[in-house]
């Protein structure tokens, strides 16, 4: 059985190696972030990323944006006569409507008589009638508002770093990083005569010691990447022109949406 602290520590050196790892001197051993970039593939809806040499990046825990939330979409509905039936109380209503209508003389009798129709009738009125009528007799038709649940939002991360360079080894990583990060977010030109786009590749997010965050399996796409050279007012640069303060900003967006199956393992306090 695989050792999952092992290949973690396999994938820190072949990282370092390859120069996508910041800072250099390991000191983030503990505390970190691995973004894991793979090819695109879409065998099916919910297919997981099948690349098993993904470019790993890793960074210190970001300065911001470490935050776990989740929306759901509910819409209210109202459900209206059709709940109780004629017989309950909207009856009641719509006879008083009928004894208000006839006693004021404001409509005819046979209007009256309309009104004292079915439930089809009640709902057929025009706003203006209905307004006029639930005035007259001081009640209003009971909506019978309720939550039709419409599903799951797709969650947006947004984390922030910032990366102070101790020399210019770090400085040129920083650079590797980023570029490494943008030639992973932005599409490709297909082969051939048209110019269709291929898809950008999917990235992965763990944190070090604990994954704070639950990410979906399937992992995100990299929808913006923001980098500021002027991090306290102004630019600091080593001699050969490379950046000392880099804040770099990433936004994520998840591949699908997370379920109850997510979170089906449980643990227990204490034992």
């Amino acid at each position: 059985m695989a050792n999952p602290e092992k290949d973690i520590d396999d994938k820190r050196k072949q990282t370092r190696s390859a120069f996508l790892a910041f800072p250099r001197d390991g000191s983030i051993d503990n505390q970190q972030t691995m973004i894991s970039l793979y090819s695109y593939q879409r065998f099916s809806p919910r297919s997981f990323p099948q690349n098993v040499n993904p470019r790993n990046i890793f960074l210190p825990l970001p300065m911001s944006g470490i935050e776990d939330n989740i929306a759901l979409q509910y819409e209210d509905t109202p459900l209206g006569s059709a709940i109780g039936g004629l017989m309950g109380p909207e009856k009641n209503i719509v006879s008083k409507a009928a004894g208000a209508v006839v006693g004021a003389g404001t409509f005819a009798a046979t209007s009256a008589a309309g009104v004292v129709g079915d439930a089809i009738g009640v709902d057929g009125l025009g706003k203006k009638a209905k307004d006029g009528t639930s005035q007259a007799i001081g009640e209003a038709l009971n909506p019978n508002m309720s939550l039709t649940f419409n599903g799951v939002d797709l969650r947006t991360h947004n984390f922030t770093w910032r990366l102070i360079a101790k020399s210019v080894e770090e400085s040129l990583a920083i650079e590797n990083i980023i570029n490494t990060l943008k030639l992973n977010a932005l599409p490709k030109k297909t082969v051939g005569a048209s110019f269709t786009l291929s898809y950008p590749a999917i990235a992965q997010l763990s944190f070090f010691p604990t994954n704070l965050i639950k990410i979906s399996e399937l992992g995100c796409f990299i929808t913006s990447i923001n980098v500021k050279y002027d991090g306290d007012g102004y630019p600091v640069f080593f001699k050969s022109e490379k950046p000392v303060i880099v804040d770099l900003s990433i936004s994520f967006r998840e591949r699908a949406i997370l379920t109850s199956d997510d979170y089906s393992t449980t643990s227990s306090i204490g034992g």
